[in-house]
């Protein structure tokens, strides 16, 4: 398995949803399904809100940076919150991270930590 990036050099790597990926809005909710392995994700309002930025034109970093300005958020605990937010979504096989404007794939595995740790990324029950 690759080795998941620290947390500088992941700032530096461009989101962008994994192919096969596909958000859909139900009744005031947001839901990515993962065509390859059938599976449904059911996004909070923040995360829907972040999703919406990883469209592979912007590092994880600039996305932070913006996300905090507009939001007056400490730079820091956006980057930190980004991050884990990304890592769950790595996790839940919807999201790739690439370099170079995001031509190039950075890795396809999982981050260290599990994704019951981050909270932006909630399981549809019984799923």
């Amino acid at each position: 398995m690759t080795e998941a990036p620290g947390l500088p050099e992941a700032a530096g790597m461009v989101p962008r949803p994994r192919r096969g990926t596909a958000r859909v809005e139900l009744d005031g909710e947001t839901f990515l399904y993962d065509g390859r392995m059938r599976d449904v994700h059911v996004l909070n309002a923040t995360a829907a809100l972040v999703w919406s930025e990883f469209d592979g034109t912007r590092t994880l970093g600039e996305i932070a940076d913006e996300l905090g300005r507009r939001f007056q958020v400490d730079a820091a605990a956006m980057r930190r919150d980004l991050l884990a937010l990304a890592g769950g979504l790595i996790n839940a096989g919807v999201l790739d991270l690439g370099r170079n404007g995001g031509s190039e794939p950075g890795r396809d595995g999982a981050t260290d930590a599990p994704p019951s740790e981050h909270r932006f990324l909630q399981d549809p029950p019984g799923g």
